[in-house]
């Protein structure tokens, strides 16, 4: 698969290329097979098959993930160039938040718990 960098400009593109180095992905891994977390993958039969991915399966669904991120924050910025708030998209256990300034923020979450406004009777 060939990712689309044409709207990725040099900094996103450095900031791509620093996750991509430093991001413990042996780490995501052995938590993936330890826990059998399999992420959905298409077989010959064109049926749905649970496997646990390998590490260069995880590299590239996290750089596509960053790649279109930035995109859309590029796009983003383009329409409006004093846009203040991130970029963010998650899938199968990562979450990218993608900043105006051209930076990131990778996390790989194992669990998480968010409580919502209306728990506690005030509105949303």
């Amino acid at each position: 698969m060939t990712l689309d960098y044409s709207k990725v400009t040099d900094r996103q593109r450095l900031s791509i290329d620093d996750v991509m180095d430093s991001f413990d992905f042996e780490k995501v891994y052995q938590h993936m097979v330890n826990t059998n977390w399999g992420w959905g993958k298409h077989n010959s039969n064109d049926t749905m098959n649970l496997e646990v991915p390998d590490i260069f399966e995880i590299k590239s669904a996290l750089r596509k993930m960053l790649v279109d991120a930035f995109t859309k924050m590029t796009i983003l910025k383009e329409d409006n160039p004093n846009v203040e708030y991130p970029i963010f998209q998650s899938c199968g256990g990562f979450a990218v938040y993608v900043y105006p300034n051209d930076t990131c923020e990778v996390y790989f979450y194992v669990t998480s718990w968010w409580t919502e406004d209306y728990i506690f009777g005030e509105n949303i």
